[in-house]
């Protein structure tokens, strides 16, 4: 790719691969597993080759990616495919970020499921889940900045104190205060482990009720359906807001297919224009993924090194689905 091309890194920063190749150094990136689920991944930067021929790939959003014809983007199904077989509507693997108003947490997604804490995400890859009682901090308390080196673990008793001394105002005397706690737990409480946790735990001590106090549970639940109307229609009428890309949808039935149509078949392929000019060209190699994604959000396959040349290619895809099929 031109040198031009900006990378998005873990610790918040953008940088073009040119630059990127110049410092020499390693950076964390947001890569792809096997299955499709957003990892951190560790990269170095070199220039690919000289004098390249070049092509430019429009994606919806109207950015514009420069490279060599035989880059291999990765698709919205995990399969890979060259720049110069991009057809016109493609679907391109997206990365969606988004950034809390209140304290700057930053969350991440490819449209498939429920986007995550990036903080969060990037400890869990590393170091597994997260223990209860436990939270992740930032060391430098900059939440935009969640390269690995920068996030550690602490008891939630322990961090509270942290801030409290960092932040005096942040005491349980202050309206602010309350404020946090409650988006704490309601953070704490939207994490998938958790509420998988307070469903079992929920459910036992219902069938338990069930068995010990049956003829209270049955007066209890008449007349339920009369009750739950009003509520199940506020419920299927109300505004809801996509977890992706922050639409405001008049209703559930609405965010549905709203995330089908947006976050299943976006970041689509607009324009594929080969190019009357050459230049060098840049790559990265990423550690065990083998991909990375853009600052124009989509995902592309990591480049390897010609042991004849000493430039860098592109490296032959795995041939499994979820860690890139390239497609004929």
């Amino acid at each position: 790719m031109q040198g031009e091309t900006r990378i998005p890194l873990l610790n918040g920063a953008q940088r073009p691969l040119k630059y990127l190749a110049q410092e020499k150094g390693r950076y964390w990136v947001y890569s792809l597993n096997e299955h499709m689920k957003i990892v951190p991944g560790l990269a170095v930067a070199f220039r690919a080759h000289p004098d390249a021929e070049l092509i430019r790939v429009t994606i919806s959003g109207g950015d514009e990616i420069i490279c060599t014809p035989d880059q291999l983007f990765m698709m919205n199904n995990g399969i890979y495919r060259q720049a110069q077989e991009l057809r016109f509507n493609d679907s391109l693997m997206p990365l969606y970020r988004r950034w809390q108003t209140r304290d700057g947490y930053e969350s991440v997604s490819t449209g498939k499921g429920t986007a995550r804490l990036t903080h969060n995400l990037v400890y869990e890859a590393l170091y597994g889940p997260v223990p209860s009682g436990y939270v992740v901090h930032h060391r430098n308390h900059i939440h935009f900045d969640n390269s690995p080196d920068n996030l550690e673990l602490l008891d939630a008793g322990t961090h509270s104190r942290h801030h409290r001394k960092f932040n005096p105002i942040f005491d349980n005397s202050s309206l602010e205060f309350q404020k946090r706690r409650i988006a704490g737990i309601r953070r704490a409480n939207s994490d998938p482990a958790r509420q998988e946790q307070m469903a079992e735990v929920g459910a036992r001590n219902i069938r338990r009720y069930m068995k010990e106090r049956p003829e209270h549970f049955h007066e209890s639940v008449a007349g339920n359906g009369r009750r739950g109307a009003p509520h199940l229609v506020r419920f299927n009428t109300s505004p809801r807001t996509c977890d992706d890309c922050g639409h405001e949808a008049p209703n559930p039935a609405s965010l549905r297919w709203h995330k089908k149509r947006e976050h299943d078949y976006n970041h689509k392929v607009v324009a594929v224009t080969f190019l009357n000019e050459r230049s060098d060209v840049y790559c990265l190699q990423v550690e065990k993924y083998q991909n990375f994604a853009l600052a124009a959000g989509v995902f592309v396959h990591n480049q390897g090194m010609d042991p004849g040349t000493g430039y860098f290619l592109t490296c032959p895809a795995p041939d499994r689905q979820g860690q890139g099929l390239h497609e004929p």
